[in-house]
């Protein structure tokens, strides 16, 4: 994504990437999860982020997710612990 906005798709089609996907039992039903996204050139896009920001990370994106769902009047995520990521579906 140009300038990491997270926001712009602009060339987004121009990496090709194998997608490894697992499948897991959630909630009854059997789903399709993407494990790893790797690209298929070899470039790497700098060195993986460290494990406390890995944490950080999981747990804003987590906060973000909850956030869109309490504005849908779907809160069922926010009384889960901030450190189980099993209800999220991807």
């Amino acid at each position: 994504m140009p300038d990491d906005d997270i926001t712009n798709f602009e060339g987004i089609d121009s990496n090709q990437v194998r997608i490894v996907v697992i499948h897991d039992e959630h909630g009854g039903m059997m789903r399709a999860k993407v494990k790893y996204i790797n690209s298929l050139d070899g470039v790497s896009f700098g060195k993986p982020m460290e494990a406390a920001k890995r944490v950080s990370f999981a747990q804003q994106m987590k906060g973000a997710v909850i956030m869109a769902k309490s504005k849908d009047g779907n809160t069922s995520t926010a009384a889960s612990s901030p450190n189980d990521n099993s209800d999220i579906p991807f």
